[in-house]
């Protein structure tokens, strides 16, 4: 299933992402920061896109949950921080 909050305006990650989401594109909103398990209610998520933020930091374990995810865009932000490790162990990210 794929799911397309491209420029829609969000703020925050919305908490209603289906569960069987494999990928999820929020390209081009106003998120500035990703907090800690901000993607645990898709585990299903193969890519996520969220790219033209303005994402300036990501709190450690912002993509933990996400035991499938292949690829990670995060282009175009303003990334300050990345706290401790973002993902899981072992990660399967294989495109960032």
């Amino acid at each position: 299933m794929i799911v397309d909050c491209t420029g829609v305006g969000l703020v925050a990650v919305p908490a209603n992402v289906p569960t069987n989401a494999s990928i999820l594109n929020l390209r081009a909103n106003q998120f500035d920061l990703l907090p800690r398990a901000s993607f645990a209610s898709a585990p299903s998520l193969r890519q996520l896109f969220l790219s033209d933020n303005g994402l300036t930091a990501v709190d450690d374990g912002a993509f933990i949950g996400l035991p499938n995810l292949k690829l990670l865009d995060l282009s175009v932000n303003k990334l300050v921080r990345l706290s401790g490790c973002s993902f899981d162990h072992p990660s399967p990210l294989e495109t960032l």
